[in-house]
């Protein structure tokens, strides 16, 4: 019985505080309908902006805005959130800029370095998602998982596992990229595009980063009480597919979908989703994950989470809620037949 009085606990002191806070903002467990907060970092990366000389350590729950770069060096790396249910997950000496966060103009560029997007809720209705990269715009046509590379010489490599992009150079279609292969941007053209086909050596430590963070975010949701979902659902609305939660146990933000379970392009499931009301009747939540062996230990305690708008960095460090026995059986083989096998 202890879990539930720590999520009241919570929520009362959510409710506390919200009255001297400006209208504006967001609560402490969702985020505002805008792109680029930083959800779990490794080690030290930083973020500058041209308005400031200092740059300041890109920490969990600070929210990025236009003009920002955030840069990674060896041994760092940075997942951040785009609209509810796509991540964007930059690696290890990468550079990333952005441009735009809201919901209907997401633009993100890619300077130096390795990029990964899973999304398994991009609505082209609603969302509008580009990839910045020298070789030109990537505008990301469906859910599903990507790859973008951009080497020292400005070379650039796409790789699309799941999915479909569009390949733009001053908003001029150049190419549609589909699933199953890796594009040499730099070496292609109108109508003749270098490529090969994604194998098993495609797959390196950064892919399998990636699937581990997948994880860590599905036991994440398994986590979340039925009534904060219900919550999430008053404030995202019917129209979106999910919305962001706070899990303080594990101390970053999961997706919990609405309406009925979904997939990650990993071939995770997100069993625990807000039910709501169709034309053919309710849509009854689910408890159960993925099939996964997955592992629910957390810290017991937490740090209770910051407004999405606050742009502070005093935030402490996350950890991935996934054991170190369940990270050891994600090995290439398996990464490898879970993005090919779908």
């Amino acid at each position: 019985m202890r879990q539930p009085i720590v999520y009241l606990g919570l929520v009362v002191l959510l409710f506390a505080n919200t009255g001297a806070a400006n209208a504006t903002e967001t609560s402490a467990y969702f985020i505002s309908a805008k792109s680029g907060m930083i959800n779990y970092v490794e080690g030290k990366p930083s973020v500058s902006n041209l308005e400031s000389s200092d740059a300041r350590l890109a920490a969990p729950r600070y929210q990025l805005v236009e003009g920002d770069v955030l840069q990674t060096d060896a041994d760092q790396r940075v997942e951040m959130l785009l609209n509810p249910g796509t991540y964007l997950r930059v690696a290890e000496n990468s550079r990333v800029r952005v441009v735009a966060t809201g919901f209907e103009n997401m633009r993100f560029s890619l300077e130096r370095g390795t990029a990964i997007l899973e999304s398994l809720s991009l609505r082209r209705k609603v969302h509008r998602l580009h990839v910045l990269t020298p070789s030109g715009a990537l505008k990301v046509l469906k859910k599903g998982l990507y790859r973008f590379d951009v080497g020292a010489a400005g070379e650039v490599r796409v790789t699309v596992y799941k999915g479909k992009l569009k390949w733009l150079q001053e908003q001029t279609k150049i190419a549609v990229l589909k699933s199953g292969k890796s594009f040499d941007l730099h070496r292609s053209a109108k109508r003749r595009l270098r490529f090969t086909k994604v194998g098993e050596e495609s797959f390196d430590e950064t892919d399998l980063w990636s699937r581990k963070r997948a994880v860590a975010l599905i036991a994440a949701n398994a986590k979340i009480p039925s009534w904060m979902s219900r919550s999430a659902l008053s404030r995202y609305g019917l129209r979106a597919n999910g919305g962001w939660i706070y899990d303080p146990f594990s101390r970053m933000y999961t997706f919990i979908p609405f309406h009925s379970l979904l997939r990650s392009p990993y071939g995770l499931s997100y069993g625990n989703f807000c039910p709501t009301w169709r034309s053919y009747g309710p849509v009854y939540a689910s408890r159960g994950y993925g099939g996964s062996s997955l592992s629910n230990s957390g810290a017991s305690s937490y740090t209770p989470a910051t407004t999405s708008v606050h742009r502070s960095s005093a935030a402490t460090s996350t950890s991935s809620s996934i054991s170190a026995g369940s990270a050891a059986q994600q090995s290439r083989g398996a990464a490898s037949s879970s993005i090919r096998g779908r």
